[in-house]
């Protein structure tokens, strides 16, 4: 089963431990994600989890994309990404 997250990076900073050393850390801004759609193995061959972040405008989007949000009555979002897993349950 893979892992993973999707977000966005705001910045950097430092906090510091409980010795008083300072480490660097990455802000990041990190959902709502929305599950776009299911991939399973029987339609596509695999199975995985389509994952949607970040809102967009529609007429920025490919047609194709357009087309599937409004299809699945969904919001537009940026950035789509796949995870792949083990067994998708519905």
């Amino acid at each position: 089963m893979s892992i993973g997250i999707l977000g966005k990076k705001l910045g950097m900073t430092q906090i510091y431990d409980s010795e008083g050393q300072a480490v660097a850390v990455t802000v990041v801004l990190a959902g709502p994600c929305s599950v776009v759609a299911l991939r399973t193995p029987e339609q596509n061959g695999y199975s995985a989890v389509l994952l949607g972040f970040g809102a967009v405008k529609a007429h920025k989007l490919s047609k194709p994309q357009r087309v599937m949000f409004e299809k699945l009555k969904l919001e537009p979002k940026k950035t789509l990404r796949e995870f792949r897993l083990d067994d998708v349950k519905v």
